[in-house]
Parts: C-alpha cells; structure tokens; sequence
C-alpha cells in the first residue's frame, strides 16, 4: 500500500470512527446500524426539532431574524435569572419561626467528607440513554471508565471544597427549549427551559440529594408530599378530597385557594437560599457545596442550531439539576410554615379536635390552602407578598385560582385571580363539590371520591 492509499485509509477509519460518535450523541433513534454522516442523517435531525421562526422579545415586539431571536432569548432569561435582592426585615419575619431542624446525628452524615462509594451510587442511579452536557460526555462514559475516573473525580470535588469555587465547565449550563404544545409559539413562555449540565456536575448534586433525602422528613411538615421519600401526590389529592367532602357535609364556610408561584424556583434568591440551609440546620460543610454549587453558574440557550451569548444565573435554579427539588421543597416549606402559625389565616377545624386546622397542603410550588372567612384570605394574600419581597418568589396570576363553598364571604378587594363557580383543578385532576356534581349528573361513586376528572398530574 503507497503512502497516499495509507493516508487516504486512515482518513476513512477517522470519519467513520467520528461519525459513529455524533450518532451516539444525537438521540437519532431511527438510524440504520452503521449509518454515516450523510444527507439523510442531518435530515432526521433536523426534522426532530421545529425551528423558532418567530418570537416576541420583552418590549413585545415580533423578531424574525436570527440576530434578533438570539438577542430576545438572552433578554428573556438573562431577567429571568438575574439577581433578586432579599429584603432582610421580611426575610427574618419567616425565618424566626423555623420550628424543625435536623438531628444531630443526621446532621453529621450530612457533613461528613464525600465517599467514593457515594460517588459510585450516584452515579448508577442514572438513566442511560441521557443527553450529555456541553462537553458531550455521556453518563455510559463514566458508568464504564468508573475505576479510573472515580478516585479522580473525588479529588475534584474535595479540592472545590477547599478552593470555594467549581471549574468552568461545572459551572456552565445549555438551556434547551422543549415547547409545551399549548399556546403560540412565538411566545418564549410557552416554552419549557431545560438545563443540559455536564454529568461531572450532576454527580456531586446526585450525592448531595441522596444525603438530604434521608432528612427531609425531619425538615418537611407532611402537608407537603414532594421531594419527601414515602410521600406521594395521591396523599395531597385525598386530603383535599376529604376536605372538600367535609366541608359540603356539614355546610362550612369556607374559600380553596390554590396558589401557583411563577416560574417557581427561577425567581428565588440565591441570598435567601444561603439563609434557608443554615436555617434548618443542615450544617457547614453541606451548606459550603450548595453555595460552591450556585456560585458564579451561567447558561447559554440553544436557539435553531445556535448557542447565545452566556449569561450568568444569579436566582433560582436549573432545571436539569438534581439538587434543585430539594431545594425549592425547603424554600417554600418557610412560607407553608408561617401559613400554619398566621392566626389570622383560619382553615378549617379537624372533627374531634377544634384545636388543629387544615390550611394547607402542598406538592413542589403547587399551594392548595383552606380559609374561613375573607380575612383569611387577604391575610394570606399579604403573606405571599411579603414572602416575594423577602425571596424573590411571585404568584402566578394566571394559574392560580379560588372556590367558594358554603356562603363564604370573600374580602372587600377583588382577588388578583379568578374564583371558580363549579369546578377547580388541582394538580391535573378536577374537584367540585358535592352539591355541583349532583347537578353535573354524576354517579355516585364519582360524588363520593369528590373527583370528576381523572388526569396525569403535571408534576
């Protein structure tokens, strides 16, 4: 073989080997075994995602090229994730009632140096399969190079504790945008940001859950049943269910209020967050990752084919972050608590003990909360205010709603969303009074369970 036949053979056995891997990476489920690089491959790729040929920027105003679409993404969430200051007279208002605190002993598995074995359990708690981050290293590279990898990334991390700081490419985020087949889709908000992060990030925030999920129960009252190991969404559901049925029985008084936080976790300071870990007393060392872990992150977004221009996130955080459940569980967990304790928020009174009330029960940043008289409705009104000013958090207007039962007289201002006259969804399933689905012409076993609609929750 002459040196060019040599060259030209080489050359081939790099573009396939190159192609292979970009089939690995692209998801392309529909590809011939052994298909290269060609036309058709980059047509099946293409044709999975719908380009953005229009979209409206902040001031409202129609982009159509691609400067433009770029410059509005990075607008849109550059605000989005931008900092929002902590106003530190409301932030004490709820954190001065904190009543449950992790354990000592818990505490000090929660701070305890990281172990290689809970590095590896990590990292097989993975779904293969997965879209790697930015540097296109996929779970099955770690899963396989374990042994050699394992000691290596241990130190890593050890040395980020001692050094306060991750690397960059720790630290750097690719948002993708996946629309949710519901509105225009020239409107940015009806598409669902997700964070593609490099898996040696998403490792150390995997080992971070694992330690938190064995105190959360310690930390989290049972009204709320996300992020808890042994809750589940159907205890929310009965609970409401129950209460609703108990309620229409004895003819009570009563306004449901559910309350939907925009944006949810993006918009929570990350100063408030500092505060909240410390708060519960999950100690320094857990504390140290957490902030090392929300320190100086950025994002770009992928838009047609194109990355933007980085932006830093300074609020809330990523979708695609394993940590980040958790997180926001803790943070809303501060409000759900105030509620509780606000004697001026009444709900309803427990049968056999008048001294206990349902006010509120809770999954993720869905609030479902019970009140019996206008003044509690407007004292929960302004406790969700003072809470946005205290942690950046706002309520989504057009998601959350009331419902009336009984003659329950609502306070003298307008509520900032509407009140429903027959039914109310909650968590992907509809409720209605007993009264109203007699009306509807239900069955009985329908009216019993107070549940007309049966859907997927969206959680």
């Amino acid at each position: 073989m002459n040196p060019l036949e040599a060259v030209k053979k080489e050359l081939s056995e790099h573009f396939h080997d190159e192609s292979r891997r970009i089939i690995f990476r692209s998801k392309v489920e529909n590809l011939e075994k052994g298909e290269k690089c060609n036309s058709f491959f980059f047509k099946n790729i293409h044709s999975a995602h719908t380009p953005l040929v229009q979209l409206r920027n902040r001031e409202g105003i129609l982009c159509d090229t691609k400067e433009d679409i770029r410059k509005a993404v990075t607008d849109v969430y550059g605000d989005l994730y931008s900092e929002k200051r902590s106003d530190g007279d409301q932030a004490e208002k709820f954190f001065s009632g904190i009543p449950r605190k992790v354990s000592t002993p818990a505490r000090e598995v929660l701070n305890a140096p990281l172990t290689l074995e809970e590095l590896h359990l990590a990292v097989k708690s993975f779904k293969s399969g997965k879209t790697p981050g930015s540097d296109g290293l996929p779970i099955e590279f770690y899963t396989s190079l374990w042994d050699l990898l394992g000691p290596d990334l241990l130190e890593l991390y050890e040395e980020m504790e001692q050094e306060r700081v991750m690397p960059h490419t720790l630290r750097e985020g690719m948002i993708a945008l996946l629309y949710k087949h519901k509105g225009k889709r020239c409107d940015l908000k009806n598409w669902r940001p997700i964070s593609l992060l490099n898996v040696d990030y998403k490792i150390l925030a995997k080992t971070m859950v694992n330690r938190l999920k064995g105190v959360m129960g310690e930390m989290v009252h049972p009204d709320q049943t996300c992020g808890v190991p042994g809750r589940r969404v159907a205890d929310s559901l009965a609970l409401i269910r129950d209460t609703i049925q108990y309620i229409t029985d004895r003819n009570i008084r009563a306004a449901l209020v559910c309350l939907d936080q925009e944006k949810a976790f993006d918009r929570v300071s990350h100063e408030f967050i500092e505060r909240v870990l410390p708060g519960f007393g999950l100690g320094e060392r857990f504390c140290n990752y957490v902030k090392i872990m929300y320190t100086d992150i950025f994002s770009s977004v992928m838009v047609n084919g194109w990355k933007t221009d980085p932006f830093p996130i300074r609020s809330g955080g990523r979708q695609g972050c394993p940590l980040s459940p958790s997180l926001f569980v803790l943070v809303i967990e501060i409000l759900a608590e105030y509620i509780r304790k606000n004697p001026n928020i009444r709900g309803i009174p427990t049968p056999g003990d008048a001294k206990k009330e349902v006010k509120c029960t809770l999954y993720m940043d869905d609030v479902t909360l019970f009140c019996t008289d206008g003044k509690s409705v407007q004292s929960l009104l302004e406790a969700c205010k003072d809470f946005g000013k205290a942690s950046g958090a706002k309520i989504n207007v057009d998601k959350s709603q009331a419902k009336l039962f009984g003659s329950c007289d609502l306070c003298k201002e307008p509520l900032p969303f509407p009140i429903e006259a027959r039914l109310v969804k909650i968590l992907g399933i509809w409720f209605a009074d007993q009264v109203q689905q007699r009306k509807a012409g239900t069955n009985d076993s329908q009216a019993e369970t107070g549940l007309l609609e049966l859907e997927t929750p969206e959680h």
